[in-house]
């Protein structure tokens, strides 16, 4: 089982970073914004991106698409998860059992494709810990929680704490310099003296956790 670590030579994936991002524009536009704005700047020069194979579920993640095919939007796989009995088991439910198989089925695309959802919400960040390809999530989570404020911003800075709590099952780091993006977010919440105690001692764990993959130095982490 590896660790969520950086990886040497790993392709750049600026545009699947962005693709997440986008998932949530809808839903926190004014949150993302910035985040979409420097993705596309990016995108314009960009690698291909290249996936590992059996990374989250072939039947919801626009990943396994053919070449050539962007596969499905942001709408047809919030329709698609919201009818599969799996989420709604675990939204029924929140039994971790449920949770855990629905990160693993689902992945990170499709469990961000709901986060606009109040209702779906929940259901949503209960399982992005247990995806595969959670990686994906940090850089879009991130945007949120620096722009965010109150209990999404703290529901969502719980959520990467746990995820970055999690043993990681991938195989390899999709997603390197998204996570390093993400970590300067964090960085900046962490420092930010206008905020509740409560989000900043979150940012700082994360930190702590982001530190041990070699993502940022301890010298960063700012004092409480």
């Amino acid at each position: 089982m590896t660790s969520l670590e950086p990886r040497s030579r790993r392709p750049r994936l600026g545009g699947r970073a962005c693709e997440l991002l986008s998932v949530l524009s809808g839903a926190w536009l004014p949150v993302v914004f910035v985040a979409l704005a420097a993705c596309h700047h990016e995108a314009g020069t960009a690698a291909s991106a290249t996936t590992s194979a059996g990374v989250g579920s072939s039947r919801l993640l626009p990943s396994s698409a053919p070449p050539g095919d962007r596969g499905p939007t942001t709408e047809e796989l919030a329709r698609e998860l919201a009818r599969d009995p799996l989420f709604t088991k675990a939204a029924q439910t929140h039994d971790p059992v449920d949770l855990v198989a629905l990160g693993e089925r689902a992945g990170a695309t499709a469990l961000l494709s709901v986060l606009g959802d109040k209702a779906q919400r929940p259901t949503a960040l209960g399982a992005l810990p247990f995806t595969r390809d959670s990686d994906l999530a940090l850089r879009p989570l991130a945007a949120i929680a620096r722009a965010g404020s109150g209990d999404e911003a703290f529901e969502v800075l719980d959520t990467v704490a746990r995820t970055l709590e999690e043993p990681r099952k991938i195989q390899e780091l999709l997603d390197p310099d998204g996570v390093r993006l993400a970590a300067a977010d964090f960085v900046a919440i962490a420092k930010d003296t206008a905020r509740p105690d409560r989000e900043r001692a979150l940012a700082v764990t994360i930190l702590g956790r982001l530190s041990d993959r070699g993502f940022v130095t301890r010298a960063e982490i700012p004092a409480l």
